[in-house]
Order: structure tokens, then C-alpha cells, then sequence
């Protein structure tokens, strides 16, 4: 029987056992719902780094054609074109542009995991393309899911509910439709079964959680509505590579 598991990035570099995986990272406020909403504008290379200074001198130094996007604790970086608001990329036509992304977590999260060959880019907004995505991997690769909530790139006790429930929900949808063995464990992963066992909507559950909060405090009310909707879109966005430039690590989603 195929397994999965629900994992911090902390706890994954912490795994003694350093065997192949299918590895679906999540930050659903905001970097992987932008991400993914990027692909699907049209975007035909994401670039992401670690800051973005990072950020900045790759694109003066090897990719000046392209777009700057990003944050730096929620907020846009001086001299980029974009923040981090996958509600506005939405709406716009990125066809055949190449994009150098960061952001406070997520960007983080997918960089750690360099050792992995198959990572997929998940949300609510893919659910179900990106555990269709991972289950097919998983049978080719006869291998087991890790599903990577972001949560907070500096304090691997800092409970983030939002990616919590994303990964939850793509480990119980494995377990339940496609038999997969979940054998996920931890105090964060009990606490997000149990509130998703209250009966609340996860479009309530997230609105009001401490992160969309302050996302809508800070003006960003569109992108916590828009990263809520579920099944919105069925592009599943993928690591190509990791690469070391002047000093610079990134991966390559393409």
C-alpha cells in the first residue's frame, strides 16, 4: 500500500532516512496560489529565490527581461513589478513572460527540498489537478507522498492553519479515494483534523484565521477570498531544476 504523510520543512530535513519521494509544497496565503496562478496565466518560467536582493541580481546579471515578484514580510519589494497577490494575477495575461519570484515563506519552503526529484506546487486553488498529479507519480514511482506545509519559514512551532488544512485535505482525499496509507503525526496534524471535524467551511475557517487577518488588515482581502476557492484551477506547476548562479541558488518551475 501506498503512503503519505503530512510534514513540516523542519521535520523533513530531520528525516534520518533520506529515500525518494513525491513531494507537494503548500503556501496557500500566499506564494503557491500565486504561483500556480501564475502558470495558468500563461507564464512559461518561474525562477524562485531565496530574497529579494537574490531576486534582483539574477534578473540585472542573467535574465534582465524578467518580471520581479514578490514580498518581504507580506508587502511588495521596492523595485518589483508585482507583490504577491495571486487575486490580480488572476486577471492579467502572462503568456510567454519569465518571472523571478520569492516571498517570505513558500519560496523558502520549495528551496529546501532540492534533494527531491518530483515537487509539485499545491493549493486550494489545485487541489484536486495536484493529488491526481501526486497519485500518478506515486504509482510510476512506487514511492510515498510528502505533503510540505510551508508554515513559517523561521519557527518550526509556529501553527499555520491555513497550509494545515490545504495538506490535510490532500492527505485524507489520498487516503479516501485512492486507498493511500496516511501516516501522518504530530500535534499540528491532530489539531487540523479536529477543526476540519467541527463542520465549518474552509472559506470561514481560513478568512478568519490569524494570517487572513492580517492579510485583510494590510488591504489584501481579494487575495485570502481568491486563495479560498477550491478547484479553481487545474495547472499543476512543477520543479523542474535547482541551479547555482554568481553565487545565487533558485529552481525552475517551467
Amino acid at each position: 500500500m501506498m503512503s503519505a504523510r503530512v510534514i513540516t520543512p523542519f521535520s523533513f530535513h530531520k528525516l534520518r532516512q533520506k529515500k525518494q519521494f513525491i513531494s507537494i509544497v503548500i503556501d496557500t496565503f500566499r506564494a503557491t496560489s500565486s504561483i500556480v496562478t501564475l502558470m495558468h496565466s500563461g507564464a512559461s518560467k518561474i525562477r524562485i529565490t531565496n530574497n529579494g536582493n537574490d531576486a534582483k541580481l539574477l534578473k540585472k546579471n542573467r535574465y534582465p527581461n524578467s518580471l520581479l515578484i514578490g514580498e518581504a514580510k507580506s508587502i511588495m519589494i521596492e523595485g518589483f513589478e508585482y507583490g504577491n497577490t495571486p487575486s490580480v494575477f488572476f486577471e492579467k495575461i502572462f503568456k510567454d513572460k519569465e518571472i523571478i519570484f520569492t516571498s517570505s515563506s513558500g519560496a523558502k519552503s520549495v528551496l529546501s527540498l532540492k534533494a527531491q526529484n518530483h515537487i509539485l506546487i499545491g493549493s486550494l486553488l489545485n487541489l484536486s489537478s495536484v493529488i491526481s498529479e501526486g497519485f500518478k507519480l506515486a504509482q510510476s514511482e512506487d514511492c510515498e507522498i510528502l505533503i510540505i506545509p510551508s508554515g513559517s519559514a523561521w519557527d518550526e512551532t509556529s501553527y499555520v492553519i491555513e497550509d494545515w488544512i490545504t495538506g490535510v485535505l490532500i492527505a485524507n482525499t489520498l487516503s479516501a479515494e485512492h486507498g493511500f496509507n496516511d501516516i501522518s503525526e504530530g500535534d499540528f496534524y491532530a489539531k487540523t483534523q479536529k477543526i476540519l471535524k467541527m463542520g465549518h467551511t474552509i472559506e470561514c475557517l481560513l478568512k478568519n484565521s490569524p494570517n487572513g487577518k492580517v492579510l485583510k488588515k494590510l488591504g489584501f482581502e481579494a487575495d485570502v477570498d481568491f486563495a479560498t476557492r477550491l478547484n479553481l484551477i487545474s495547472k499543476v506547476p512543477k520543479i523542474k531544476e535547482f541551479r547555482e548562479m554568481d553565487g545565487i541558488s533558485f529552481c525552475v518551475i517551467s
